[in-house]
Order: structure tokens, then sequence, then C-alpha cells
């Protein structure tokens, strides 16, 4: 999955089956920062301000980025779990509306 960030398209984020984050550069041709969140990550969404970022992954994660500049850090992460189960519920999509 990935996003453009809505206050500076020169920079997007994206997320994938390898469990990476990355924050890609249009004019740098190149990944600018990334990290690894040992996780399959189903969805991704960047702040209306550009931000901060949520990363969602199938085993019911949600983590809460902070970006300044180029890079990014995380800065909370909270897990989603079911009624019956004990593992996570897949996320499959976040909108943030802060």
């Amino acid at each position: 999955c990935i996003q453009f960030n809505p206050v500076d398209e020169n920079y997007f984020i994206s997320g994938s089956i390898d469990g990476k984050v990355r924050i890609w550069g249009i004019r740098e041709e190149r990944v600018i920062d990334w990290a690894d969140i040992r996780d399959v990550i189903s969805a991704i969404s960047y702040q209306q301000d550009g931000k901060g970022f949520v990363v969602g992954s199938v085993t019911g994660t949600c983590r809460f980025y902070v970006a300044s500049g180029k890079y990014f850090k995380l800065e909370a992460q909270i897990g989603i779990r079911g009624k019956k189960k004990a593992s996570g519920n897949k996320i499959t999509g976040i909108q943030v509306i802060i």
C-alpha cells in the first residue's frame, strides 16, 4: 500500500508484505527512511497535515508515526483484538481524520 504526502508531493510512504515501512523521495529517486515492523503491512495513511501517519498490519496492530521532514519515528502502538480470538483482527483500511 502507498500514499503520497498530502502537503509535499515529493514524498510518499509505502508498506508491504516484507514488513517494511518506507518514505520515498521522488526527486531523490530513492528510499529516504525506513523501518522494519516485522509484520505484514495491510494499510497505511498519512495525517492530513503530513506530519505523521498510521500503519496497520494483518495481526491487528496499529503503529502511529511522527514524520519530521524526510524521517519518521514510532510514537505509539496499539493492538486491535477480537472478542473470541486471542490474535488480532486484520486491519484492511485506515483513514486519519484529525
